[in-house]
């Protein structure tokens, strides 16, 4: 990748919930794990079927993806007696995808949904717009067209540009109202499975519930 993989190129934005994904799927572990393992396969599919081969190619990423996405496994951390503290890996706000075919962007979304997240294509692109249609519904689900990327949420940006168009929208991301966005960079047609280091994809979240105090009633208790 243009990037070196796990070290982004602007500093990491604030992290916030996903306004287009159910705030409640957001809230407890585990609870979108198999949303995102249906349309993970569904799209595992479809690339095995699609007559382009460089999309064909990307069915493997996807296996892996389904195999290995840590989204929602939470991990009981270790705390004093009476306090029980889980932390987890959530998805993101949303992860704009900026590339010129459609094997890139496949790739990317591959990547997103593996995240729980969703991915953002400008609604001007023809390109992007037929492709959308032409994905699963289960995978649709996973992706919004929008026409004003400078006045859309996300908090991660996915380029598959060379070296100047990369800058450019380096500049043009480090130039938005609110927190700065990470952009990850690969050059057009870098496809293989690990050029999209997938834990910038995620937030982590946590959880502490103290049974100690207030009579036992834990929900009074809860920091998450």
């Amino acid at each position: 990748p243009l990037s070196t993989p796990g070290v982004p190129l602007s500093t990491p934005g604030v992290e916030a919930a996903s306004a287009s994904v159910p705030a409640r799927a957001r809230e407890r572990p585990g609870a979108r794990r198999s949303l995102v393992s249906h349309a993970l396969a569904a799209l595992e599919a479809w690339t095995r079927a699609a007559s382009d081969p460089q999309i064909r190619s990307v069915a493997e990423t996807c296996a892996a993806l389904v195999r290995e996405t840590p989204l929602d496994l939470g991990r009981v951390l270790d705390g004093p007696t009476g306090e029980r503290n889980t932390w987890w890996l959530a998805a993101r706000v949303g992860v704009l995808g900026v590339a010129s075919n459609d094997a890139d962007r496949v790739f990317q979304l591959a990547h997103v949904v593996a995240a729980g997240s969703t991915v953002l294509w400008h609604a001007g692109d023809a390109a992007a717009r037929g492709l959308r249609a032409a994905l699963p519904e289960p995978v649709r689900a996973f992706v919004e067209t929008v026409d004003d990327l400078d006045a859309s949420r996300f908090d991660r940006a996915i380029a598959h540009v060379a070296r100047d168009e990369l800058r450019r929208w380096s500049v043009r991301l480090a130039q938005r109202d609110g927190p700065i966005v990470t952009l990850i960079g690969c050059a057009p047609g870098e496809r293989r499975y690990g050029a999209i280091p997938l834990e910038l994809l995620f937030v982590e979240r946590t959880r502490s519930v103290n049974t100690a105090a207030a009579g036992g009633n834990a929900s009074l208790m809860t920091i998450g």
